[in-house]
């Protein structure tokens, strides 16, 4: 088992390691701006705030994800794509949050 892991990894950090990272990139911003404008959330009746977390939070999480995705493909330091990864987290959070009080 460790062996077929240690292959994935050796093959992930090879010559596809670019064109795999941008190639996610593009998928992270593409389904940004489908959250953003089609499979949006209603906001009627909720204050302002509370509908921006709501409309806005989810394509949020999908381009940070995106720059996740770019920080790999440029072989970014291991801390600075667990700090990035961290703010998504936390921006999903919010969503859900601001989704369950809804």
């Amino acid at each position: 088992m460790a062996s077929t892991l240690r292959r994935v990894r050796d093959s992930l950090s090879g010559p596809v390691r670019v064109p795999l990272g941008l190639l996610a990139a593009v998928v992270c911003a593409g389904v940004a701006v489908l959250q953003a404008t089609v499979l949006t959330v209603r906001t009627e009746g909720l204050s302002g705030t509370h509908a921006f977390l709501v409309h806005w939070a989810h394509p949020a999480v999908w381009v940070v994800l995106g720059a996740v995705c770019l920080e790999y493909a440029m072989r970014a330091e291991r801390i600075i794509l667990n700090r990035t990864a961290m703010v998504a987290v936390g921006l999903y959070l919010a969503f859900l949050l601001s989704v369950s009080f809804a």
